[in-house]
Formats: C-alpha cells, sequence, structure tokens
C-alpha cells in the first residue's frame, strides 16, 4: 500500500531518492515538508524499506521480504517512529530516540528514525534533538516529516537537507478516495477541501 501511495503521488520524489541512493549519496538527516495527504510520511516508510529489504524489484522494495513486512507492521528493530503523544512530542521522548541511536543496529549498521509531525516538538524536545545532527552516529538516517515548516527550530533546519513536497494532483486524490469506496460525486467534492485521502475518508 505504501509503495503504491507514494509512487503515485510523488514519482519524481521516489525516483530522486532512488538515485540517491544509487549513488551513495544519502544524507544523514531530512526535513520531508508538505500539507497532509502529499506523501512525507509515506516517502520516510518507503525510504525505510527501501534501505532494508532483501528482495529489490527495479529499485522499488519488494514489500513481501521479512524486512519489509516487520518494518510496515512497527515490528522492525532497526527502525523507529516516534509521533506526538497528545498535541506534542516531548523531550523525554526524543531523549528515548537517541538512546537508541547510541546503538548499534541490532540486525546490521543501518539505523532508521521517523519524527511524525516534528514541528510539536516543545523547544526542549528540538534542542536535545540537536545533539545528534552536531555528532551523528555512523550508519544514522532521521527523517523529520512536517506540515509547517516553520515550526521548527531554525537550527534543526539548517542541519537537515529540506524536502519540500508538492500538493498532489486533485485528480489523483480523486481516484484515492473512489479506490477508498468514497461514490464519485463525493470525492469530486471532498478532493476540493483537502489533500488527505485519509482525512477525506473520514
Amino acid at each position: 500500500m505504501v509503495m503504491a501511495e507514494i509512487n503515485q503521488l510523488q514519482p519524481g520524489l521516489v525516483q530522486q531518492f532512488q538515485n540517491v541512493i544509487q549513488h551513495d549519496r544519502l544524507s544523514q538527516a531530512y526535513v520531508f515538508v508538505g500539507p497532509r495527504g502529499s506523501g512525507p510520511s509515506a516517502l520516510a516508510t518507503w525510504l525505510a524499506q527501501r534501505l532494508f529489504c532483501t528482495n529489490l524489484q527495479d529499485g522499488q522494495p519488494c514489500g513481501e521480504c521479512d524486512e519489509c513486512r516487520r518494518l510496515l507492521t512497527g515490528n522492525h528493530t532497526d527502525v523507529l517512529t516516534i509521533s506526538p503523544e497528545g498535541t506534542a512530542i516531548k523531550a523525554d521522548a526524543v531523549r528515548g530516540l537517541k538512546e537508541e541511536m547510541s546503538k548499534s543496529g541490532m540486525e546490521g549498521n543501518r539505523r532508521v528514525f521517523i519524527i511524525e509531525d516534528a514541528d510539536r516538538m516543545t523547544t526542549a524536545a528540538a534542542n536535545s534533538l540537536l545533539k545528534f545532527f552536531e555528532e551523528p552516529y555512523p550508519g544514522m538516517l532521521i527523517i523529520l516529516t512536517t506540515t509547517n515548516k516553520n515550526g521548527l527550530l531554525p537550527t534543526v533546519l539548517s542541519r537537515a537537507q529540506v524536502i519540500q513536497f508538492p500538493a498532489p494532483r486533485r485528480g489523483d486524490i480523486e481516484d484515492q478516495l473512489v479506490a477508498a469506496n468514497v461514490a464519485p460525486s463525493l470525492a469530486n467534492v471532498v478532493a476540493r477541501l483537502t489533500a488527505s485521502v485519509d482525512g477525506g475518508v473520514e
């Protein structure tokens, strides 16, 4: 589902990261910025799958191997995702993330950390995260997703590569809504109100 979703939403960014990985030019930190429904979280998951998949198909993760399956179910020991608890991501969550970062990979030399809605980190949490950017661990990749880049500290933004996600085309949103069993006439209206398929279905 993730692969189909992100390849439809952001084929250009998928191709960009395929090239980056192929030429071993992956940065250690990224900020994925885009409106809800544009795919930052899906691309973060795709990227983790791409790095761990044991059965790549034309540069794409297979989605079927043990690595892919465990990642999609949130059970991969070397991929950790944190998101807001309530309204914020607090310093304790980031400190826990940093402790995990300091450990070597359980099954290899690569670890991926994803912070969703990173603009909702408290100032203390964001400052706590800066140590990673200043003293990155080998083999670590950290991805922050956000709809509001200005909600992140400038010191965080300056230490990561910022990737801007264009809003998905309305026709693509309509197609995905219809595929999710929304009536075509209603999908047309909903696609004008939101770029998020999940939000539109709700």
